[in-house]
């Protein structure tokens, strides 16, 4: 059975509130009291974010799988040097955020 129109709605509805409260917190009132164009252009941001996020995965992903050693590996200074300049480059150039991971 094929939903109505006012159904859709309902569910998009839901879907936009759900989005912007899990992504930034929001209360359900806050959420209904922006206007459409606020809403619109959030909800990109959010798109485009997540698109980002996700190259950098795969680019993480296939340089892992290259067959060669990182240049994190322990006792390469210089190489890790290199490899987190051109990491906070291409963070940069996507508008993203570096975070530094130490491990134990």
């Amino acid at each position: 059975m094929d939903e109505s129109a006012e159904q859709i709605e309902e569910n998009f509805h839901f879907y936009i509130v759900d989005l912007l409260a899990k992504e930034y917190g929001w209360t359900i009132e806050y959420i209904q009291n922006l206007t459409l164009p606020q809403v619109a252009g959030l909800v990109n941001t959010i798109k485009k974010r997540k698109e980002n996020e996700d190259i950098l995965v795969q680019l993480n992903v296939a340089k892992g799988m290259n067959g060669k050693i990182s240049s994190n590996h322990k006792g390469s200074n210089l190489n890790k040097e290199q490899e987190l300049h051109d990491l906070e480059k291409l963070a940069r150039t996507l508008g993203q955020k570096v975070q530094e991971v130490h491990e134990d």
